[in-house]
């Protein structure tokens, strides 16, 4: 209880701060990556219920995210099976079991999925760590016997390997996205830095605001509220291009296909970044 308070507190103070710099009660980056939450912000009940439902279908498309809610289902239904007089609500694993079920349940309403696989990779480990600690007697019933240890290694081992082959993948690939992140924001990061020196705009804002002098208007929105609204708001390009213009910004750096075809009109293409390698992990 009392590290949930700390925990609790410090987001609350967060919220009341950003509240009173006009700004709404979650950062923008949250917002841009969580439907869910910009529902909530957006003060649209039925957008936020929509969202809510998108992600928990979407979490029924993945392989991954079938066998978490079937985990979380089976975690309920034996601890409720084994309940004896109340006991069972009051034992570490009615604990385990209702944090269980609430990581897989918040993760499917307001979680994600892959963007390189790194953001259901906490909820896996937790699951695996604490559905070992609930299964641990029949485990060690399992183990007892030769035959049947083999069996429990071998069928353990093969599942692994199906539920993570995407991330072993990842992890294989992992040198050649730090390879695309280096070719790509460290290299628009010295350009900025080191040669035009000056303000601009981006729509992936990473590498090129750290340790710049010179101002960065991110057009994703990750640290821009009003870049945020307008993508969310689907604006026309008249939008942009006076938001970048208002910004006293002569530089824009962006992906072209991640716009309305027509938002640079009157601007003049000067150059294009390419990389050597396969794109793993940059847009």
């Amino acid at each position: 209880m009392a590290t949930f308070t700390i925990i609790t507190g410090s987001l609350l103070g967060c919220s009341v701060f950003l509240a009173r710099l006009g700004l709404p009660f979650l950062p923008s980056s949250v917002l841009v990556k969580s439907a869910a939450m910009a529902g909530a912000v957006g003060g649209s009940h039925l957008g936020f219920l929509g969202s809510i439902a998108k992600n928990v279908l979407a979490m029924d498309e993945q392989n991954i995210g079938i066998i978490l809610l079937l985990i979380a289902t089976s975690a309920v239904v034996c601890c409720i099976a084994n309940m004896k007089d109340g006991v069972a609500l009051r034992g570490p694993e009615a604990s385990m079991t209702i944090v269980l079920s609430c990581l897989i349940v918040g993760h499917a309403l307001a979680g994600k999925f892959g963007w390189f696989e790194r953001y259901e990779v906490y909820i896996l480990l937790d699951t695996a760590l604490l559905s070992i600690y609930l299964s641990r007697g029949a485990i060690r019933r399992l183990l007892a016997d030769r035959t049947r240890r083999r069996v429990l290694v071998s069928g353990a081992a093969v599942s692994m390997l199906i539920i993570g082959a995407r991330y072993i993948r990842a992890t294989a690939l992992v040198p050649i996205g730090a390879n695309n992140v280096y070719e790509q924001q460290m290299q628009m990061h010295r350009f900025v830095t080191e040669f035009y020196q000056g303000p601009v705009a981006v729509n992936d804002i990473g590498l090129v605001s750290y340790r710049n002098p010179y101002f960065v208007l991110d057009l994703w929105g990750l640290a821009s509220e009003k870049a945020r609204a307008l993508n969310s708001s689907g604006a026309n390009a008249t939008a942009y291009r006076d938001l970048v213009s208002g910004s006293g910004v002569h530089l824009v750096i962006d992906y072209a296909d991640q716009f309305p075809p027509d938002r640079g009109a009157d601007w003049e293409k000067v150059a294009s970044m390419d990389l050597s390698r396969h794109c793993v992990s940059v847009a």
